[in-house]
């Protein structure tokens, strides 16, 4: 089945019968492939109509407290996301530090896969 679908330039057919399994044991290696071709087509017709471009965010929160004892306290915290719709990249820092103490801190990283709609695995 072709499906009629807006491209950059026009618009464009993009064939979906991709998911369809072998009906015959002769043709599965020919299949197979024509169906990676297809998915590799699809996706990089994906990555056409959303640009496939890195995207970057960083929040930055900078807080000052003091107690009632009149003791401050700074407390910082860093998020930074990079990466496509596909692969990303999460980055946190947090410094707790108060006066006349050591700071405490802590970085943690993780790496996003998208593996389905709606559906990531993290590592990190």
């Amino acid at each position: 089945m072709n499906i009629l679908l807006k491209e950059p330039g026009g618009l464009g057919y993009v064939e979906r019968n991709v998911y369809q399994k072998p009906s015959t044991d002769n043709d599965k290696g020919k299949t197979k492939a024509s169906e990676n071709l297809m998915l590799n087509q699809n996706h990089d017709k994906h990555l056409k109509e959303h640009g496939g471009q890195i995207f970057q965010s960083t929040k930055f929160e900078n807080e000052w407290t003091v107690d009632e004892d009149g003791k401050g306290a700074l407390g910082s915290k860093i998020e930074t996301l990079i990466g496509t719709d596909e692969n990303r990249l999460f980055i946190e820092a947090n410094l707790d530090k108060t006066e006349s103490n050591d700071p405490k801190y802590d970085v943690s990283a993780l790496y996003s896969r998208n593996v389905a709609p709606f559906w990531d695995v993290q590592a990190g």
